[in-house]
């Protein structure tokens, strides 16, 4: 930690602001693991606002999600955490994450349950359904196929089921 905070210095002397950005939620996790939540959050606060002003749309994503994790931990629970967790799982289908589309399903899944409402078993089903997905076509080779066929992957999987979610 002490060696990523001394960092911390150069990099904004540099300029380097997306690896600013970096260390400061590596250090906003590594808080976290110590059970130091609320300055966690405070630095994973501080990265967010990086990304989102260098436009890193997947670690502004993958830090709305660290943020929603913790605060399912903290004192708002689960009604803190599912506008972070939804906004990540938004930019991650925006990207076309499928990976991390089904990482968000589960923490939202998560804080739902939590909190006792409706809706964990079916973002809980969102998750395992592109999970298993993913999981057969890396298998089969669907993926590389599509690719050797000049066929972007992304557009031709995720596209069609992100619009199908959004119908339902």
């Amino acid at each position: 930690i002490s060696l990523l905070e001394q960092l911390l210095p150069e990099l904004r002397e540099l300029g380097e602001r997306q690896q600013e950005g970096e260390v400061i939620g590596i250090l906003g996790t590594l808080r976290g693991d110590r059970g130091e939540t609320e300055r966690a959050l405070e630095l994973h606060s501080e990265a967010l606002a990086i990304h989102r002003r260098t436009g890193d749309r997947p670690f502004e994503a993958s830090t709305l999600m660290l943020q929603g994790t913790l605060a399912r931990m903290g004192p708002g629970g689960g009604t803190a955490a599912l506008p972070l967790l939804h906004e990540s799982a938004a930019i991650m289908e925006e990207l076309g994450d499928r990976g991390e589309i089904a990482k968000a399903q589960c923490h939202i899944a998560h804080a739902l349950l939590a909190l006792g409402l409706p809706g964990a078993r079916e973002a809980r089903d969102r998750a395992s359904s592109i999970a298993a997905e993913l999981g057969t076509m890396v298998v089969s080779e669907e993926i590389e196929a599509l690719e050797a066929s000049a066929i972007e992957p992304v557009r031709f999987l995720v596209v069609p089921r992100v619009i199908a979610t959004t119908i339902m």
